[in-house]
């Protein structure tokens, strides 16, 4: 689970609840040592105030109170959702993303294989584009190949 969640691995990348799940790892006797490498890298990537949220969730997780991670529509690096190409205007940024052209701030849908995603453009920058998928929890970046 701490890898899924903190390499975004069908889900969205969430390196607090991450860290909650490397905890509870780390205080079973199969995690004892190998939990608490992974869980003291993870710290090194996070805030003071991420890794008492990440002790405070993994709290929570003992108690019994969680909430299922948030599945991705679409995998992130699947190469059916694709930023095709991005263009710099004089004003408006462009950018095309499965043969659709969107600028910042606009929404459309995109259909991929047999579902229809509704995205949200919300950054284009040179070499990459980030999108917001509705019913998704975090926004995604696209790169051009």
């Amino acid at each position: 689970m701490a890898k899924a969640l903190s390499q975004g691995l069908g889900t969205s990348t969430n390196l607090i609840c991450a860290y909650a799940w490397l905890k509870l790892y780390s205080e079973t006797m199969e995690g004892a040592i190998v939990g608490k490498v992974y869980m003291n890298e993870l710290a090194l990537k996070l805030d003071t105030l991420s890794l008492q949220k990440g002790q405070d969730l993994a709290g929570q997780f003992n108690a019994g109170r969680r909430e299922a991670p948030v599945i991705r529509s679409i995998p992130d690096g699947d190469p059916r959702l694709r930023l095709n190409g991005i263009t710099f205007g004089s004003r408006t940024p462009f950018a095309v993303i499965n043969g659709k052209t969107v600028s910042e701030g606009e929404t459309t849908r995109i259909s991929v294989k047999q579902q229809t995603l509704e995205i949200k453009c919300l950054k284009i920058e040179k070499g990459f584009v980030t999108i917001k998928i509705e019913g998704e929890e975090s926004p995604r970046t696209l790169r051009v190949k």
